[in-house]
């Protein structure tokens, strides 16, 4: 299995680290600027043509990740695991996965919802609200619930993402001291 390895940038304004370079040897490269949220995933497999997985990765239940780029021939497996790209082309994400050169047990990039039981929830908070964007399968139904303790849920808005996302914007967040939220399938 390959190693993730962290590689830090000479300079905040570098995209990618000056001694980067596509040298056709397999490898996994992983790096994130300080400043960046999620980082952005590289993997090679430098051509080689496989029968089995050449790159199996252990990652957490969900990973996020600012961009992924599969190149080389590399064949992906993380299975059990979904993850969610920010910035990418849900299509040629699509085309890995009927290519079998993809799997994972979920899948949203963009935005968009390509593959896989998955669902992602971002909160972000404004001056007198709670903006909740939910990311899942487009045309099933989601709901999002709130609580005060962790324990007692209580439903917001039961949706149907068309374009794969829908957002609530919770307006009572002001006479709470908390609350917590979470996206559900019926």
């Amino acid at each position: 299995m390959a190693a993730l390895t962290s590689v830090k940038p000479s300079s905040p304004e570098a995209g990618r680290p000056q001694n980067y370079e596509r040298n056709g040897g397999a490898g996994t490269v992983y790096w994130q600027q300080a400043s960046e949220p999620y980082g952005e995933l590289v993997l090679d497999n430098g051509g080689i043509g496989t029968t089995g997985w050449s790159t199996p990765l252990d990652l957490p239940k969900l990973s996020r990740f600012d961009s992924w780029t599969i190149l080389g021939s590399a064949r992906v497996s993380a299975q059990t695991n979904w993850v969610r790209v920010m910035q990418g082309n849900p299509a040629t994400f699509a085309s890995l996965f009927s290519s079998t050169n993809l799997k994972v047990g979920g899948l949203i990039v963009s935005n968009t919802w390509v593959f896989g039981d998955i669902m992602d929830l971002e909160i972000t908070r404004a001056t007198d609200a709670v903006r909740l964007m939910l990311c899942g399968e487009t045309n099933r139904p989601h709901i999002l619930q709130s609580s005060p303790d962790l324990t007692n849920w209580t439903p917001l808005i039961t949706n149907v993402p068309v374009n794969s996302f829908f957002e609530f914007l919770d307006t009572n967040v002001q006479t709470l001291d908390r609350r917590f939220y979470r996206g559900v399938k019926p």
